[in-house]
């Protein structure tokens, strides 16, 4: 949980639910982090300089009165990525991915119903029910993202 102008950094890894609640605040993590990172997130800025383990960004929210909440991510996502998404901004970048032929786990976006997920890197598909691939200025082949 953190407000806004709160800044945090974490030199090192981090353990479940970074930014759980998150509010406002900026919070930067110089490593790896676990299960939950920004769970539930409305506000904020989430960045982390490597892998995130299972359902980070899930059930997030944006309330269009305030900026929308957003989770970089340098590395990959764990199992789960974006489950029940509502709202904000995931991306994934891919560079030294905990596995290097799927960066966003095992079932993403399943539940998804608002929101944006920008990716690069191979994947092994996404809940096509429930988010939807759009149409991208990106090169082809640096992944797409999804909304």
């Amino acid at each position: 949980m953190g407000y806004p102008n709160t800044f945090v950094d974490v030199l090192g890894p981090a353990s479940d639910d970074v930014g759980w609640l998150n509010a406002g605040a900026t919070i930067t993590v110089h490593g790896h982090a676990s299960n939950g990172t920004a769970n539930g997130m409305a506000q904020g800025k989430v960045y982390i300089a490597g892998n995130i383990g299972a359902r980070g960004m899930t059930m997030t929210k944006h309330n269009p009165r305030f900026e929308p909440p957003e989770l970089w991510v340098l590395g990959s996502a764990g199992d789960y990525f974006a489950e029940f998404m509502a709202g904000g901004v995931a991306v994934v970048c891919g560079l030294d991915a905990q596995d290097p032929e799927n960066v966003l786990g095992y079932r993403p976006a399943v539940g998804m119903v608002g929101g944006r997920i920008f990716f690069r890197g191979p994947h092994k598909g996404f809940s096509q029910s429930d988010a939807r691939w759009c149409p991208s200025t990106m090169r082809p082949g640096t992944g797409w993202p999804m909304g």
